[in-house]
Order: C-alpha cells, then sequence, then structure tokens
C-alpha cells in the first residue's frame, strides 16, 4: 500500500502502538470523548462494544457525556477510525461472527488465535508493500501456512498434535518477528490464558492420557 505524507498539522493518535492521522467528525460523540483512544485501543483489543462502554464509567465525559454501545459501534461503521485499526477490527468482528461471539456485549475478548494469526499476515504484506521490510517472505509463508492449516481442519475433530504443534511454532516465530521485546512476556501470559489454546492443550492432554491407558 503507497503511504502518503500527511499534512504537518495532522492530529496523530496512538492505537495499539502504531501512530495514525485521526479523524475528527463533529457530530460523532466517539469522536469527540476525551476518551477517544482508549475507546479505539480497547476496540482493537477485541473488546465487545458493551465491555467498551462499561469501562468508560468514572472516567472523565466532557460536555456531552459517554458515548453509547451503539455511538461506538457507530464510530467504526461510519470509518471515524484510522484505516489501519479499522481493518484489524474487521478482521476481529468477521471472526467473532464466524465462530458464534456477539461482538455487542460479548464478556470475553472477541480476538482468538486465528485473529492475531490474520492481523500478522496483513500487516506483514503491508509492510512488504510499503517497503518497511525486505521481500524474505518465509514468515509470512509460514503464518500463511498455519492459516491454511487452521482453515482447512474445520468441520474436522480437530488438528493432530503434530501439525498443532508445527502450526504453533511457526506461528510463534512470526509473532515474535512483529512484538516488541518489552511486550514478549505479556504476549506469553496472554496466550497461556487464552480459552481456545488451553482448550485445545486440554484436548491434547486427554487424548494422550487415552492413549497411554491403552
Amino acid at each position: 500500500m503507497t503511504q502518503y505524507p500527511h499534512p504537518a498539522s495532522m492530529v496523530m493518535t496512538r492505537i495499539g502502538g502504531q501512530d495514525y492521522p485521526m479523524r475528527s467528525v463533529p457530530s460523532c460523540k466517539t469522536c469527540q470523548s476525551p476518551q477517544r483512544t482508549l475507546i479505539e485501543n480497547e476496540l482493537v483489543k477485541g473488546r465487545s462494544y458493551a465491555v467498551i462502554r462499561r469501562e468508560l464509567e468514572g472516567l472523565p465525559a466532557g460536555d456531552r457525556g459517554h458515548p453509547s454501545a451503539e455511538a461506538i459501534s457507530d464510530h467504526v461503521k461510519n470509518g471515524h477510525i484510522p484505516i489501519g485499526a479499522s481493518l484489524q477490527r474487521r478482521l476481529i468482528e468477521r471472526r467473532a461472527k464466524d465462530i458464534g461471539r456477539n461482538i455487542e456485549t460479548a464478556e470475553e475478548s472477541l480476538v482468538d488465535y486465528v485473529t492475531v494469526q490474520q492481523m500478522i499476515v496483513s500487516k506483514g504484506f503491508e509492510r512488504l508493500q510499503d517497503g518497511t521490510i525486505e521481500p524474505d517472505v518465509k514468515d509470512l509463508i509460514a503464518a500463511s501456512k498455519f492459516l491454511h492449516d487452521v482453515e482447512a481442519s474445520q468441520g474436522d475433530n480437530g488438528l493432530g498434535e503434530e501439525v498443532m504443534l508445527q502450526a504453533l511454532h511457526a506461528y510463534l516465530e512470526v509473532a515474535r518477528t512483529f512484538i516488541p521485546a518489552d511486550r514478549w512476556a505479556e504476549y506469553g501470559r496472554a496466550m497461556a490464558s487464552n480459552p481456545v489454546l488451553k482448550a485445545i492443550a486440554a484436548k491434547q492432554e486427554e487424548q494422550r492420557t487415552l492413549e497411554a491407558g491403552t
């Protein structure tokens, strides 16, 4: 994607560790909220609209009060968030709908390991296109293969242990390329507590126990 220079007067905002030019629409309650940066960061973390609205309680609201969950949703649908963050949110919501999570009210994070992989691949190709990284695509191929293996396995009883371990290894190698070193431990804890990955690990442990007993 070609990168064009932004006017020096353009206000920038930091979302998910990246700086973006900020578009501000006067009629949008979320755009005008003093908590806009928090809201948009929570959007790319995969929080539902109801959870984000609840997190605003007790924080400064400004003259217009806090935006409702519906207003936050409209903020996304109307394209008021920066394009990079908007793409991440669309990936999150599409995957959440595919696996039956409610983007409006879900209490758990809408993000799962497939969503993260999709965002890594998307960001990687974007960086290849704008020249940020050299066109050595071995990491992206590994990520793409992992995503293909997951999608190809839908409808089956689950990935075989060997395939799953290979995919997880490739996934971690790609993730380490993009995640800052000072966030790696935090990322590892999030992976360890992810309900999808915990369920897979439990299933594999159960299978190993059954095989050991035969």
